[in-house]
């Protein structure tokens, strides 16, 4: 059994927005590059909101306000 399980990520060094996010991980205060990430990925999963790094969708800054509506039959049988 594997001890360690690499994964790689590529940033288009062309593109100015993944090459200001690289340029951010790799800063020194951050610490190594693969801890850093790890952090981000455990702050994900604890349910940590940050702020879009990329321009969002305006369709996706949409919010339901409405409750979906739970009935018998919408459960199916679990209530």
């Amino acid at each position: 059994m594997k001890r360690r399980q690499p994964k790689s990520i590529s940033f288009n060094l062309m593109d100015e927005y993944e090459k200001k996010l690289l340029d951010h991980a790799e800063k020194g205060e951050n610490g190594n590059f693969s801890r850093y990430i790890k952090r981000l990925i455990a702050n994900d999963m604890e349910g940590w909101q940050a702020r879009p790094a990329a321009p969002v969708n305006s369709q996706a800054k949409k919010v339901i306000k409405e409750k979906p509506k739970i009935s018998r039959d919408s459960m199916g049988g679990f209530l």
